[in-house]
């Protein structure tokens, strides 16, 4: 059984406690018999895992987070946060599992958006003769 201690123990990733005595004691009285099987908010989990909230919805999205589902309320089991695959630095492609497109395209100057062009009211004037 899961003690008040234990679920105070528990910390974010950037080493602050993640739960409230009150949160504490409201998941103690639970009475969960593991402590992977501990319950999370989205906000406890995207604390634990160091990430923020949106990345989180974006990992659930793409199917790397598991989620418990209950009426109007999306939870994470601690466990399965645990057994999340924690992305490489600048691999954009690990959010989404795709590819993103690649730009083809030369440089911005190639493109035309390098050189800013004049602005002539030739088109003005001639609508006004």
């Amino acid at each position: 059984m899961v003690t008040l201690d234990d679920i105070l123990s528990l910390t974010a990733a950037s080493g602050e406690r993640l739960f409230t005595n009150a949160e504490a004691e409201t998941l103690a009285a639970l009475h969960v018999s593991a402590l992977d099987d501990l319950p999370l908010t989205p906000g406890h989990a995207a604390a634990w895992l160091g990430i923020g909230r949106s990345t989180l919805r974006a990992w659930t999205a793409a199917g790397r987070v598991p989620t418990m589902r209950l009426p109007g309320r999306t939870l994470y089991r601690l466990g399965d946060l645990r057994a999340v695959e924690r992305p490489r630095i600048g691999n954009p492609t690990w959010i989404s599992g795709r590819p993103r497109a690649r730009s083809v395209s030369g440089p911005r100057s190639d493109r035309g958006g390098g050189e800013r062009k004049e602005h002539t009211h030739e088109a003005s004037d001639r609508g006004q003769r």
